[in-house]
């Protein structure tokens, strides 16, 4: 079995702060543009002036809390950390924890954002769409709590697209997720990191029996090294559907270790990990689903994909099985790769550029886990940026050229 401790990176203090640099540079305004992103959004969206929410995000907020949705934000370390302890019940999920990495830097969060969806509450056609969680995205240790209790229903995304303005080389980021009996929520977290940020972003779910969670986690770039530790935890007739995606740039390094246990008969997992590397960067992702006594009827399936677009991109998974129970059926899929050779030739043949084949390719990769768990917004934005990473990078169909 893989060690965590070799695989999973420690952070790498050094004395280097990076500065703060409050503008947005020329070829990030190139982007926002290609992602059809409005000019008097750009400082909100860059965490530039958290304090400023353009009108529709709030019109949107005020109307989901005045139909009983419960938002709170906490961003005084000093004032607000035990209120927000008291109140949510924060680190509920990680005081067991025996992962000496969580326990060193737990510590150190403050500032955060509290979402509960009241018993009974179902809101079905409307996103809790917050772009960069707000008031706190430029806080370096963050803290997420969103709960549903039993019975509601209900969609969010949240993100933090690009912290700019951590005066700090490090983000720790911890987000606990509790779906209580009953419940039923579609949940997406997106993040995107400057280059100098070393992240490791902590998410604990827990699923009470006959809850469902469809969570999508996505990192739009990846930092210097960006590492995304998951655990989850599943009741009797509890169905879990994680989505992960990462999108490998310059010489990031990107980590991604998932464990989830079935602790409940008749419970579901599906696992769907698609990773983009480029450039010099390097994806790495090991799942490993485990059936406890007492999980008879349990359902697991992993299912990874991965495409490689450059001689110097790397990228490695590894699906891994455990098992108390005799009756559960466990199974895994995967790919990584280039482009195939015929498939290229074959577009190729049609008229179709390099960028324009691994674009089609891509995307077909991601419309099997995506486009019906995102907001479409979010959607919309993810293909414009990989359109965007394609038009600016030097793309290699690897299997045809050699």
């Amino acid at each position: 079995m893989l060690d965590k401790k070799t695989f999973f990176p420690e952070f790498n203090y050094t004395t280097d702060t990076p500065p703060i640099t409050p503008e947005i540079k020329e070829e990030t305004k190139n982007l926002l543009r290609h992602l059809n992103i409005p000019e008097e959004e750009w400082n909100f969206v860059m965490g530039l002036e958290m304090e400023k929410v353009p009108e529709k995000y709030a019109r949107i907020q005020e109307n989901l809390e005045k139909r009983g949705l419960k938002i709170e934000y906490l961003n005084d370390p000093a004032t607000d950390k035990k209120l927000f302890l008291k109140k949510a019940g924060v680190f509920s999920l990680f005081k067991d924890e025996e992962d000496t990495l969580i326990k060193k830097h737990i510590k150190k969060s403050y500032g955060g954002i509290y979402i509960r969806f009241p018993q009974n509450l179902k809101i079905q056609d409307e996103f809790l769409y917050l772009p960069s969680l707000l008031k706190f995205s430029y806080v370096p240790f963050p803290h997420t709590y969103i709960e549903f209790q039993e019975n509601s229903k209900g969609n969010i995304a949240l993100g933090s697209p690009a912290p700019r303005l951590i005066n700090s080389p490090y983000y720790l980021s911890t987000v606990e997720i509790i779906i209580k009996d009953g419940a039923k929520a579609n949940i997406s977290l997106i993040h995107s990191f400057p280059s100098y940020l070393d992240a490791r972003i902590f998410t604990r779910i827990f699923l009470g029996k006959g809850a469902n969670l469809t969570l999508s986690l996505l990192n739009f770039k990846n930092g210097k090294i960006t590492g995304r530790d998951v655990k989850a935890v599943l009741s009797k007739e509890s169905t879990l559907n994680l989505n992960t995606l990462s999108f490998g740039v310059e010489n990031g390094r990107y980590y991604e270790w998932i464990e989830i246990e079935h602790r409940g008969e008749n419970s579901s997992s599906l696992v769907n990990t698609r990773q983009v590397s480029m450039d010099t960067s390097s994806s790495n992702s090991f799942v490993k689903i485990k059936a406890v006594a007492g999980s008879k009827g349990a359902k697991a399936h992993i299912d990874s994909k991965g495409v490689v677009l450059s001689h110097d991109a790397e990228q490695f998974s590894l699906p891994a099985f455990e098992t108390s129970e005799n009756l559960v059926q466990m199974s895994h899929s995967a790919y990584i790769g280039q482009i195939e050779e015929k498939v290229a030739i074959y577009l190729a043949s049609r008229g179709l550029t390099d960028r324009d084949i691994v674009y089609l390719m891509v995307k077909s990769y991601l419309e099997e886990v995506l486009s019906f768990t995102l907001p479409e917004r979010f959607y919309e934005v993810m293909l414009k940026f990989l359109e965007y990473l394609l038009n600016t990078r030097n793309i290699e169909i690897i299997q045809r050229r050699t």
